[in-house]
């Protein structure tokens, strides 16, 4: 789908298999099936004996299980059993190690890297990860994609057991922590672990060494712990070097979809627990940062106007009193300063707002400071438990594997209910919903898309000059590409600044139908699908097949934006057909072309000098390489658009449909024929202002008018019209301005009708 849903979709599909497969294991950790392998002791570790053995776990403590599943899949557990001590280690240091990819080259010997790629919600995201494998180093190609069917950990405090009580009574008032991780990933390399023995180090090794990176920078990384509506995640990282967190994220409008959501009735305390968050975290993004240590924080904003940029925010560091409990699990717990930044709404629709918070370990000396000012930390007592939620699924899963419950729930309780209610994972914000007729919720969802691919639109062109690398320059256009830590995002940004050509001549040669031809020599015809609305149109788009490739065809919701000064054309694939039901179907040797974005901007400089952009961001699909056709064709669409319109000038174009809408426009170049049909329509009549209200006004309510505006190049395109309307219209306007006119040079032309006399018949 455009927007992604179809992969995000995947995404979740194969978490939720995820989830239900670790819950299975959780809740049969007793289960025969479970056979134990012997780990083999490591010969160039010293053996360590008397109090510091008893203190420092090594792989002889480390038990390995396996498990063949009915596919024939082994799924492996590994568990470690390491007493507290007097001193124990916070389950909120585990967490923010274990949600820190960076972090998993210190404590996996198989990681060469890994790095966080897209965040979903708080609690979903996605990661890469680079594996090395021993020899050989660099296998050919340098990386294989893996399947990775579950990677799961389960932190627990367990209390000792009666028999401990006997032995030891300081040891059973400390209890152990419990650190079980369940393994099944297919590697999918011809080279892998040499033998099995190799392997089970290999994870002992994991294990170990995750617990030492929790000793020791558990109190040193600060991680994300939560945002709500209105706050899109652009990226996330983790210097280890410098114990730096930087989180770029961005403010836009909220989404119309979320007041949707938020009206559905949550089907569990999880849902109620994610929704609440979300609504109560509305412009905001919260840290939790841990106290030990001391902390510089610098925020910065952005925006591509000042007034945007300049919008007020506000920064609140703030702990929970300590609630009185004999809980050992509530004794251990990090005391972490909750950081939230809130940012006040949005001036329009179409703003965003740019954040950059960066968080850095300064010292030894607790405390925080805020762009260079000492942050007053407040005490509140917390009326509100976000902090210490838990999910009731979760809870009960995690009794099989601790040999105790947190409350008095058994486990056979929980099997019960798992395999009668099934995982429900916390609710997500939802992309989009799947409708069954253009109803109005229909309409809602149609702008909800438009407008979420015109944020992405309008922060590309944003961003940077330094986040572009070059690729190629010819023919005086410039190719770049987003220089991005994702490297399955490919977005391409095609530049040129033409001279003696202006902005509405190179807006008619862009839209005009019939022109591609001339600056896409693949084009082969463009057919009007619909005319969803009064700046939207769905258009299906035909390539000419080129030896050895096949013939490409795509479906493209676009839409126009207009300023005096500037014009945005962007366009979007359309795949849904319970939105676009006239959706045509895929033809016998036709690949349909996956276009994320493809937008254009158009910028007048001065009246006679524009700057044309264009952001490409698709998949051909096929055996093309996208990253060698992708720019050749970007650098031959934007010269040949410029030398069309300076050669040509701008044909006619439609600018403006008013009380009706369009059913065909085509445009014939070598006639210099330009024909348009469009029909009335009720719904887009334009309300009177009943403050402006005049005696031809209440008239012209009597009778609805149809209102269609047209642009033409009268002085390089043509010298003069011939203008046939059918029917006649009830009034005509001509207005021609100078080409170096502000307001946009050449013939403008407007044609009324009678909407009521036209009835249901075809204008053209």
């Amino acid at each position: 789908m455009s927007d992604g849903t179809s992969l995000r979709q995947s995404w979740y599909s194969a978490l939720n298999d995820a989830q239900t497969s670790f819950r299975h294991l959780l809740t049969s950790a007793s289960s025969p099936d479970w056979k134990r392998v012997t780990v083999p002791s490591d010969s160039s570790s010293p053996k360590l004996k008397g109090k510091a053995r008893s203190s420092v776990p090594d792989a002889s403590d480390v038990i390995i299980h396996r498990k063949t599943r009915q596919s024939g899949d082994t799924v492996y557990r590994v568990i470690l059993d390491v007493p507290t001590g007097d001193d124990p280690l916070s389950l909120d240091a585990w967490k923010s190690v274990l949600t820190t990819p960076e972090l998993r080259k210190e404590w996996d010997p198989a990681v060469e890297s890994s790095s966080l790629v897209e965040m979903f919600d708080p609690s979903t995201r996605v990661s890469k990860t680079n594996f090395t494998l021993g020899w050989p180093a660099k296998p050919s190609p340098p990386y294989v994609r893996s399947n990775v069917k579950l990677f799961a950990w389960c932190i627990q405090h367990v209390p000792s057991s009666p028999q401990d009580d006997d032995q030891s009574p300081k040891r059973a008032s400390n209890g152990r922590l419990r650190i079980t991780c369940f393994w099944q990933h297919d590697f999918r390399a011809l080279w892998n672990f040499s033998t099995a023995s190799s392997f089970y180090q290999q994870l002992s090794s994991m294990v170990l060494g995750l617990l030492k990176t929790v000793m020791k920078r558990g109190s040193r990384v600060p991680v994300v712990k939560g945002y709500g509506n209105g706050v899109s995640i652009e990226r996330v990282r983790f210097d280890i070097d410098r114990e730096a967190l930087t989180l770029d994220y961005a403010i836009i409008p909220e989404d119309d979809d979320h007041e949707t959501l938020a009206g559905e009735s949550p089907h569990n305390l999880d849902e109620l627990h994610a929704k609440r968050e979300h609504q109560r975290l509305t412009r905001a993004v919260e840290f939790s940062i841990p106290l030990s240590e001391g902390w510089d924080v610098q925020v910065h904003t952005k925006a591509s106007s000042e007034e945007v940029a300049q919008l007020p925010w506000s920064a609140r560091a703030f702990r929970n009193t300590p609630a009185p409990s004999t809980s050992d699990a509530a004794k251990n717990d990090r005391d972490d300063v909750l950081f939230r930044v809130s940012h006040s709404g949005l001036l329009d629709d179409h703003s965003i707002l740019k954040v950059s918070v960066h968080i850095e370990r300064s010292g030894p000396s607790s405390g925080l400071r805020l762009n260079g000012i000492p942050q007053v930390v407040e005490i509140i007592e917390e009326r509100y438990p976000s902090s210490f939620f838990m999910s009731q699924q979760m809870q009960q899963d995690a009794i099989s594997t601790a040999d105790t419950s947190f409350h008095t729930t058994s486990s056979t309780v929980t099997a019960a209910s798992t395999g009668s209610s099934g995982s429900k994972p916390p609710i997500r914000p939802q992309i989009f919903r799947t409708l069954t007729e253009r109803s109005a919720a229909a309409e809602k969802s149609i702008l909800s898309r438009v407008r979420r691919n015109y944020i992405y639109f309008s922060s590309l062109l944003q961003e940077p000059e330094a986040k572009w690398k070059r690729t190629t320059e010819a023919r005086g256009v410039s190719i770049t590409q987003l220089d991005s830590i994702d490297p399955t995002l490919v977005v391409y940004r095609a530049e040129a600044t033409f001279v003696g050509v202006g902005l509405w001549d190179l807006y008619a040669t862009i839209t005009s139908p019939g022109t591609r031809e001339f600056w896409d020599k693949q084009h082969e015809d463009a057919v009007l699908l619909e005319d969803v609305n009064e700046l939207t149109e769905l258009w299906h788009i035909k390539s000419k097949p080129t030896w050895p490739s096949n013939a490409r065809d795509s479906v493209l919701l676009k839409t126009v934006y207009k300023s005096p000064t500037t014009i945005h054309v962007f366009a979007f694939s359309a795949d849904d057909p319970n939105l676009f039901p006239n959706i045509p179907p895929v033809e016998p040797n036709t690949i349909r072309t996956q276009v994320d974005l493809q937008g254009f901007s158009i910028e007048a400089l001065s009246p006679t000098t524009t700057l044309l952009t264009l952001l490409e961001q698709s998949d051909p699909k096929g055996w093309a390489n996208k990253s060698s056709v992708i720019p050749q064709q970007m650098t031959t669409a934007l010269a040949g658009i410029g030398e069309f319109a300076i050669k040509y000038g701008g044909p006619p174009v439609a600018t403006r449909l008013a009380g009706a809408k369009a059913i065909s426009m085509k445009y014939d170049h070598e006639r210099g024929i330009f024909r348009m049909e469009y029909e009335v329509s009720t719904s887009r009549r334009t309300p009177l202002d009943q403050n402006t209200t005049t005696d031809s006004d209440v008239a012209s309510a009597s009778t609805p008018i149809v209102e269609c505006e047209l642009r033409c190049d009268i002085d390089t395109w043509a010298n003069s019209l011939d203008i046939v309307v059918d029917p006649p219209p009830q009034a005509v306007s001509c207005l021609r301005r100078h080409r170096l006119s502000s307001g946009g040079g050449g013939l403008w032309l407007t044609l009324t009708h009678d909407a009521v006399l036209a009835g249901d018949e075809r204008l053209q």
